[in-house]
């Protein structure tokens, strides 16, 4: 795609040829950093070994694994997609409710809270590489009250441990989350709230566990149906980890370029070298150009526009680019 000269960017006709290859190289490289950056494997439930069967079967979800010791007694979180048989687990329509994925066609499926026997579900992956001591983390992701849930809670956690975690008879882990009660209490039925986070590494997390790390007594819930037992369950899905830096420091030849806040709510602001002309595009996690916006100053543009979710930006400055990740809420 070409571009005509435009004052506000200061770009010139011999200029244009330039222009263009920075940003099919934009294009070229979206896909490519989305794969780079992302620390979850499979974070949309959509690759799987099996199409579910049956109730339990979290494992069918490539690199997704139950901490529980006993699929007998203990938890058994779900796996839930287009592609089954079962009406159990299938999607939209299955036995917890009705829910379309956020993203695909797939996601996960846990018990937040059971006032019988403090019973608790956890669902738990290997990053595809150890944290790093002292990095900043962003981790995002997000869920649904199932409407078969009497109740909503405020203590969905993560917890990032080196090696897996280990559940028996389906209790409380006995660990502290290092992100937790992100949100109040999640009671939403009807949409996905994105639940977002940042945390500071120890060094060699490998291991993601979701679920509420909490006992019963110091569960806060959200009451609106009371029965003899009380649960609240939760759909997950688009899990995501990646590091808070954001661009490729210096790679343009102008130094770290920060969009904030990240995450968004409303709108995002770019703060830019002097006399600088730019172009931010932000793409979707398909790869697809949702927006576009120039400047010769700093940046401010809304998203309220834009779904819940994340998007990867590229800025162009003086004929070279930086990237990052940008988590709209």
């Amino acid at each position: 795609m070409r571009y005509r000269s435009s004052p506000n960017c200061g770009i010139s006709g011999l200029r244009v040829g330039l222009i263009t290859f920075v940003n099919a190289l934009c294009m070229v490289l979206v896909p490519i950093l989305l794969s780079a950056q992302e620390l979850v494997p499979n974070g949309g439930f959509e690759q799987y070994s099996n199409c579910p069967g049956n109730l339990g079967q979290l494992v069918q979800a490539q690199g997704w694994m139950n901490p529980s010791t006993n699929n007998e007694e203990g938890a058994s979180p779900d796996f839930l997609h287009e592609c089954s048989s079962d009406p159990d687990v299938d999607v939209p329509n299955n036995v917890f409710g009705t829910q379309s994925a956020y993203s695909g066609r797939a996601y996960a499926g846990l018990y937040a809270y059971s006032s019988n026997s403090e019973y608790r579900e956890y669902i738990m992956v290997e990053l595809t590489e150890p944290l790093v001591q002292g990095e900043c983390y962003r981790f995002s992701m997000f869920v649904s009250l199932s409407e078969f849930s009497e109740a909503g809670v405020h203590d969905l956690g993560v917890h990032f441990s080196m090696g897996p975690l280990v559940q028996g008879q389906g209790s409380t882990l006995g660990v502290e989350p290092q992100l937790s009660a992100m949100v109040p209490a999640v009671v939403d039925t009807l949409a996905w709230t994105a639940i977002t986070g940042t945390f500071e590494a120890q060094g060699g997390e490998d291991h993601l566990t979701i679920g509420n790390f909490a006992d019963d007594a110091s569960t806060q819930l959200v009451i609106f149906e009371s029965l003899l037992i009380t649960t609240s369950y939760y759909y997950v899905d688009d899990v995501s980890v990646s590091s808070c830096a954001t661009g490729l420091p210096d790679a343009a030849g102008f130094g770290q370029v920060m969009v904030r806040p990240n995450p968004a709510t409303d709108a995002i602001h770019v703060d830019l070298p002097a006399a600088s002309s730019c172009l931010l595009r932000i793409f979707d996690l398909s790869g697809l150009e949702v927006m576009r916006e120039r400047s010769t100053g700093p940046l401010s543009i809304t998203v309220d526009g834009l779904m819940p979710g994340v998007y990867l930006y590229c800025i162009t400055i003086n004929n070279r680019s930086q990237f990052g990740r940008l988590v709209v809420q």
